[in-house]
Protein backbone atom coordinates (compact mmCIF):
# COMPACT_ATOMS: atom_id res chain seq x y z
CA UNK A 1 0.00 0.00 0.00
CA UNK A 2 3.09 2.29 0.23
CA UNK A 3 5.27 3.16 -2.77
CA UNK A 4 8.92 2.12 -2.44
CA UNK A 5 10.28 5.65 -2.41
CA UNK A 6 8.04 6.51 0.52
CA UNK A 7 8.68 3.21 2.30
CA UNK A 8 12.35 4.17 2.51
CA UNK A 9 11.33 7.30 4.35
CA UNK A 10 9.28 5.25 6.79
CA UNK A 11 11.93 2.60 7.32
CA UNK A 12 15.17 4.54 7.16
CA UNK A 13 14.50 8.13 8.16
CA UNK A 14 11.85 10.44 9.56
CA UNK A 15 8.99 10.21 7.13
CA UNK A 16 8.42 13.11 4.79
CA UNK A 17 4.86 14.30 4.17
CA UNK A 18 1.52 13.09 2.56
CA UNK A 19 -1.66 14.72 0.99
CA UNK A 20 -1.68 18.11 -0.66
CA UNK A 21 -1.72 21.41 1.16
CA UNK A 22 -5.32 22.15 2.15
CA UNK A 23 -7.09 24.75 0.13
CA UNK A 24 -10.70 25.73 -0.01
CA UNK A 25 -12.72 22.52 -0.07
CA UNK A 26 -14.17 21.60 -3.43
CA UNK A 27 -17.81 20.57 -3.06
CA UNK A 28 -18.83 17.30 -4.67
CA UNK A 29 -22.23 16.41 -6.09
CA UNK A 30 -24.99 16.37 -3.50
CA UNK A 31 -25.62 12.87 -2.14
CA UNK A 32 -28.90 11.18 -2.92
CA UNK A 33 -31.59 11.58 -0.24
CA UNK A 34 -31.74 7.78 0.13
CA UNK A 35 -28.74 6.06 -1.52
CA UNK A 36 -30.18 2.59 -0.83
CA UNK A 37 -33.45 3.48 -2.55
CA UNK A 38 -31.57 5.01 -5.48
CA UNK A 39 -29.48 1.84 -5.84
CA UNK A 40 -32.60 -0.34 -5.80
CA UNK A 41 -34.19 1.83 -8.47
CA UNK A 42 -31.02 1.55 -10.56
CA UNK A 43 -31.10 -2.25 -10.30
CA UNK A 44 -34.78 -2.33 -11.25
CA UNK A 45 -34.02 -0.35 -14.41
CA UNK A 46 -30.75 -2.10 -15.32
CA UNK A 47 -30.32 -4.50 -18.21
CA UNK A 48 -31.39 -7.95 -16.95
CA UNK A 49 -28.06 -9.51 -17.95
CA UNK A 50 -26.12 -6.83 -16.06
CA UNK A 51 -28.35 -7.25 -13.03
CA UNK A 52 -27.91 -11.03 -13.09
CA UNK A 53 -24.11 -10.68 -13.24
CA UNK A 54 -24.17 -8.20 -10.36
CA UNK A 55 -26.40 -10.42 -8.24
CA UNK A 56 -24.04 -13.35 -8.87
CA UNK A 57 -21.18 -11.21 -7.55
CA UNK A 58 -23.17 -10.31 -4.42
CA UNK A 59 -24.04 -13.96 -3.76
CA UNK A 60 -20.40 -14.99 -4.18
CA UNK A 61 -19.06 -12.25 -1.91
CA UNK A 62 -21.16 -13.21 1.09
CA UNK A 63 -20.16 -16.02 3.41
CA UNK A 64 -23.48 -15.65 5.18
CA UNK A 65 -26.94 -14.90 3.82
CA UNK A 66 -27.04 -11.62 5.73
CA UNK A 67 -23.87 -10.58 7.61
CA UNK A 68 -24.79 -8.76 10.82
CA UNK A 69 -23.12 -5.50 9.92
CA UNK A 70 -21.07 -3.91 7.12
CA UNK A 71 -17.30 -3.71 7.19
CA UNK A 72 -16.53 -0.52 9.08
CA UNK A 73 -13.00 -1.30 10.22
CA UNK A 74 -10.21 -3.82 9.82
CA UNK A 75 -6.83 -4.94 11.06
CA UNK A 76 -4.54 -6.45 8.44
CA UNK A 77 -1.03 -7.86 8.80
CA UNK A 78 0.70 -8.26 5.45
CA UNK A 79 3.92 -8.97 3.62
CA UNK A 80 4.28 -6.17 1.10
CA UNK A 81 6.67 -5.82 -1.83
CA UNK A 82 7.18 -2.35 -3.26
CA UNK A 83 8.54 -1.67 -6.70
CA UNK A 84 9.79 1.55 -8.21
CA UNK A 85 11.51 1.08 -11.53
CA UNK A 86 14.02 -1.74 -11.09
CA UNK A 87 14.12 -1.36 -7.31
CA UNK A 88 12.21 -3.63 -4.95
CA UNK A 89 11.81 -3.54 -1.20
CA UNK A 90 9.94 -5.89 1.13
CA UNK A 91 8.34 -5.15 4.48
CA UNK A 92 5.96 -6.58 7.02
CA UNK A 93 3.27 -3.99 7.80
CA UNK A 94 0.25 -3.76 10.08
CA UNK A 95 -2.70 -1.69 8.86
CA UNK A 96 -5.57 -0.49 11.02
CA UNK A 97 -8.52 1.27 9.41
CA UNK A 98 -11.79 2.80 10.60
CA UNK A 99 -14.33 4.33 8.24
CA UNK A 100 -14.39 6.92 6.86
CA UNK A 101 -10.78 8.15 7.04
CA UNK A 102 -8.85 6.89 10.06
CA UNK A 103 -5.66 4.91 9.43
CA UNK A 104 -2.59 3.63 11.27
CA UNK A 105 0.37 2.11 9.38
CA UNK A 106 2.84 0.31 11.66
CA UNK A 107 6.22 -0.99 10.51
CA UNK A 108 8.23 -3.72 12.21
CA UNK A 109 10.71 -1.00 13.22
CA UNK A 110 7.89 0.45 15.37
CA UNK A 111 7.79 3.58 13.27
CA UNK A 112 4.20 4.47 12.53
CA UNK A 113 2.20 7.03 10.61
CA UNK A 114 -1.48 7.67 10.08
CA UNK A 115 -4.51 9.88 10.16
CA UNK A 116 -6.42 10.34 13.40
CA UNK A 117 -8.82 12.82 14.94
CA UNK A 118 -8.36 16.45 14.02
CA UNK A 119 -9.11 18.93 11.27
CA UNK A 120 -7.19 19.18 8.01
CA UNK A 121 -3.44 18.65 8.22
CA UNK A 122 -3.57 18.40 12.01
CA UNK A 123 -5.05 14.90 11.67
CA UNK A 124 -1.88 13.52 10.05
CA UNK A 125 1.01 12.34 12.19
CA UNK A 126 4.29 10.43 12.28
CA UNK A 127 5.70 8.67 15.33
CA UNK A 128 9.24 7.39 15.79
CA UNK A 129 9.71 6.04 19.31
CA UNK A 130 8.49 8.72 21.68
CA UNK A 131 8.89 11.47 19.11
CA UNK A 132 5.63 12.60 17.48
CA UNK A 133 5.51 14.86 14.44
CA UNK A 134 2.22 16.34 13.27
CA UNK A 135 2.48 16.51 9.49
CA UNK A 136 1.53 20.13 8.98
CA UNK A 137 2.78 22.39 6.23
CA UNK A 138 3.86 22.23 2.64
CA UNK A 139 7.16 20.53 3.49
CA UNK A 140 5.22 17.53 4.90
CA UNK A 141 3.06 17.11 1.84
CA UNK A 142 4.63 13.82 0.73
CA UNK A 143 4.09 12.21 4.14
CA UNK A 144 0.40 13.15 4.06
CA UNK A 145 0.21 11.81 0.53
CA UNK A 146 1.52 8.44 1.78
CA UNK A 147 -1.36 8.19 4.23
CA UNK A 148 -3.92 9.26 1.62
CA UNK A 149 -2.71 6.62 -0.86
CA UNK A 150 -3.04 3.91 1.77
CA UNK A 151 -6.48 5.22 2.72
CA UNK A 152 -7.61 4.95 -0.91
CA UNK A 153 -6.49 1.32 -1.11
CA UNK A 154 -8.14 0.56 2.25
CA UNK A 155 -11.47 1.94 1.04
CA UNK A 156 -11.24 -0.03 -2.22
CA UNK A 157 -10.46 -3.19 -0.24
CA UNK A 158 -13.65 -2.68 1.77
CA UNK A 159 -15.74 -1.83 -1.30
CA UNK A 160 -14.61 -4.94 -3.19
CA UNK A 161 -15.01 -7.23 -0.16
CA UNK A 162 -18.53 -5.95 0.62
CA UNK A 163 -20.09 -4.93 -2.74
CA UNK A 164 -23.65 -5.37 -1.47
CA UNK A 165 -23.23 -2.15 0.55
CA UNK A 166 -22.18 -0.02 -2.43
CA UNK A 167 -24.30 3.00 -3.32
CA UNK A 168 -24.53 2.28 -7.05
CA UNK A 169 -24.99 5.11 -9.52
CA UNK A 170 -24.35 3.02 -12.67
CA UNK A 171 -24.52 -0.64 -13.70
CA UNK A 172 -23.76 -1.84 -17.23
CA UNK A 173 -22.34 -4.86 -19.02
CA UNK A 174 -19.00 -4.50 -20.74
CA UNK A 175 -18.70 -6.47 -23.97
CA UNK A 176 -14.90 -6.69 -23.72
CA UNK A 177 -12.11 -5.81 -21.31
CA UNK A 178 -11.08 -2.15 -21.04
CA UNK A 179 -7.98 -0.95 -22.85
CA UNK A 180 -4.66 -0.37 -21.16
CA UNK A 181 -4.19 -3.67 -19.32
CA UNK A 182 -0.71 -5.20 -19.16
CA UNK A 183 -0.30 -8.01 -21.70
CA UNK A 184 -0.48 -10.90 -19.23
CA UNK A 185 -3.54 -9.49 -17.51
CA UNK A 186 -5.17 -8.80 -20.88
CA UNK A 187 -4.96 -12.52 -21.70
CA UNK A 188 -6.59 -13.34 -18.37
CA UNK A 189 -9.22 -10.65 -18.90
CA UNK A 190 -10.32 -12.01 -22.28
CA UNK A 191 -10.24 -15.73 -21.54
CA UNK A 192 -11.53 -16.08 -18.00
CA UNK A 193 -13.36 -12.92 -16.93
CA UNK A 194 -16.83 -11.47 -17.47
CA UNK A 195 -17.00 -7.68 -17.28
CA UNK A 196 -19.23 -5.16 -15.55
CA UNK A 197 -19.00 -1.39 -15.31
CA UNK A 198 -20.30 0.14 -12.09
CA UNK A 199 -20.08 3.58 -10.52
CA UNK A 200 -20.23 4.48 -6.84
CA UNK A 201 -18.91 7.13 -4.44
CA UNK A 202 -17.77 4.33 -2.12
CA UNK A 203 -14.49 3.68 -3.94
CA UNK A 204 -11.47 5.97 -3.62
CA UNK A 205 -8.44 7.39 -5.37
CA UNK A 206 -5.80 9.83 -4.25
CA UNK A 207 -7.01 13.44 -4.65
CA UNK A 208 -5.32 15.71 -7.14
CA UNK A 209 -3.48 18.86 -6.14
CA UNK A 210 -6.50 20.29 -4.35
CA UNK A 211 -7.20 18.68 -1.00
CA UNK A 212 -10.73 17.52 -0.40
CA UNK A 213 -12.41 17.35 2.98
CA UNK A 214 -14.06 14.21 4.28
CA UNK A 215 -17.49 15.52 3.30
CA UNK A 216 -16.64 16.16 -0.33
CA UNK A 217 -18.42 13.62 -2.54
CA UNK A 218 -16.71 12.10 -5.56
CA UNK A 219 -18.02 9.41 -7.88
CA UNK A 220 -15.85 6.63 -9.30
CA UNK A 221 -16.30 4.41 -12.33
CA UNK A 222 -15.03 0.87 -11.82
CA UNK A 223 -14.56 -1.78 -14.49
CA UNK A 224 -14.91 -5.16 -12.77
CA UNK A 225 -13.54 -8.37 -14.28
CA UNK A 226 -15.37 -11.27 -12.60
CA UNK A 227 -14.21 -14.88 -12.61
CA UNK A 228 -16.61 -16.77 -14.88
CA UNK A 229 -16.68 -19.69 -12.44
CA UNK A 230 -16.76 -18.08 -8.98
CA UNK A 231 -18.21 -14.63 -9.92
CA UNK A 232 -15.66 -12.99 -7.60
CA UNK A 233 -13.64 -9.97 -8.82
CA UNK A 234 -10.22 -10.68 -10.26
CA UNK A 235 -9.49 -7.28 -11.80
CA UNK A 236 -10.82 -3.84 -10.91
CA UNK A 237 -9.93 -0.58 -12.64
CA UNK A 238 -10.93 2.43 -10.55
CA UNK A 239 -11.26 5.81 -12.28
CA UNK A 240 -12.69 9.11 -11.19
CA UNK A 241 -15.93 9.59 -13.10
CA UNK A 242 -15.37 13.18 -14.15
CA UNK A 243 -13.12 13.60 -17.16
CA UNK A 244 -12.58 17.35 -17.38
CA UNK A 245 -11.66 19.63 -14.51
CA UNK A 246 -13.94 22.53 -13.70
CA UNK A 247 -12.29 25.90 -13.25
CA UNK A 248 -10.04 25.84 -10.19
CA UNK A 249 -10.43 22.09 -9.61
CA UNK A 250 -7.60 19.60 -9.97
CA UNK A 251 -7.38 17.09 -12.78
CA UNK A 252 -9.06 13.74 -12.13
CA UNK A 253 -7.02 11.43 -9.96
CA UNK A 254 -4.71 8.85 -11.54
CA UNK A 255 -6.57 5.53 -12.06
CA UNK A 256 -5.69 2.38 -10.18
CA UNK A 257 -5.65 -1.22 -11.46
CA UNK A 258 -6.12 -3.84 -8.74
CA UNK A 259 -5.60 -7.59 -9.09
CA UNK A 260 -7.44 -9.66 -6.46
CA UNK A 261 -6.70 -13.31 -5.77
CA UNK A 262 -6.60 -16.05 -3.11
CA UNK A 263 -10.13 -15.28 -1.95
CA UNK A 264 -10.93 -16.66 1.50
CA UNK A 265 -13.86 -16.50 3.88
CA UNK A 266 -13.19 -14.08 6.74
CA UNK A 267 -15.73 -12.81 9.29
CA UNK A 268 -18.68 -13.48 7.00
CA UNK A 269 -17.17 -12.06 3.80
CA UNK A 270 -15.04 -13.35 0.97
CA UNK A 271 -11.77 -11.40 1.16
CA UNK A 272 -8.82 -11.29 -1.29
CA UNK A 273 -5.62 -12.35 0.46
CA UNK A 274 -3.45 -11.52 -2.56
CA UNK A 275 -3.64 -7.96 -3.89
CA UNK A 276 -1.52 -6.31 -6.56
CA UNK A 277 -1.82 -2.61 -7.36
CA UNK A 278 -0.73 -1.17 -10.71
CA UNK A 279 -0.47 2.48 -11.69
CA UNK A 280 -0.10 4.07 -15.12
CA UNK A 281 3.25 3.74 -16.85
CA UNK A 282 4.14 6.93 -18.76
CA UNK A 283 6.31 4.87 -21.10
CA UNK A 284 3.40 2.71 -22.26
CA UNK A 285 1.84 4.10 -25.46
CA UNK A 286 -1.71 5.31 -24.91
CA UNK A 287 -1.31 5.59 -21.15
CA UNK A 288 -1.56 1.92 -20.16
CA UNK A 289 -0.84 0.36 -16.80
CA UNK A 290 2.62 -0.81 -15.78
CA UNK A 291 3.31 -4.52 -16.30
CA UNK A 292 4.76 -4.94 -12.80
CA UNK A 293 2.72 -3.98 -9.76
CA UNK A 294 3.86 -1.06 -7.66
CA UNK A 295 2.56 -2.89 -4.61
CA UNK A 296 2.25 -6.65 -4.10
CA UNK A 297 0.36 -7.43 -0.89
CA UNK A 298 -0.05 -10.85 0.71
CA UNK A 299 -2.23 -10.90 3.81
CA UNK A 300 -1.02 -12.91 6.78
CA UNK A 301 -3.77 -12.10 9.26
CA UNK A 302 -7.11 -10.30 8.96
CA UNK A 303 -9.84 -9.13 11.31
CA UNK A 304 -12.87 -7.35 9.84
CA UNK A 305 -14.61 -6.88 13.20
CA UNK A 306 -12.26 -4.85 15.40
CA UNK A 307 -13.88 -2.35 17.74
CA UNK A 308 -12.19 0.99 17.15
CA UNK A 309 -12.99 4.58 17.94
CA UNK A 310 -11.33 7.63 16.30
CA UNK A 311 -9.22 8.06 19.45
CA UNK A 312 -7.51 4.75 18.66
CA UNK A 313 -5.89 6.42 15.64
CA UNK A 314 -4.12 9.20 17.51
CA UNK A 315 -0.36 8.74 17.96
CA UNK A 316 0.45 6.74 21.10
Amino acid sequence: MIPLSRLRLLALAPLLALAPTPQEEVPGPAPAADPAAAARALLDQADPAARARWEALLAASRGEADPPEPIQAFVLRADVSFREGMHRNDAKIDYRYLSPHYLRIQLASQRATGRGPGAGEQAYWLQDGEEIDHLVGREKREDRRLVDESLAIAKNFVALSDPARLSLTRLELLAEPPAGLPRELEKLARKKLAWLCVASPDFALLPGEIARGSEARRDFTVDLGLDRVTSLPVLAIVRESRSRPAEGIALPAEPMLIYLGAWRLQDGFQVPWAIRVHFLDPQVPGGGFAALPAQDIVLLEANLRPRFSPADFAPE
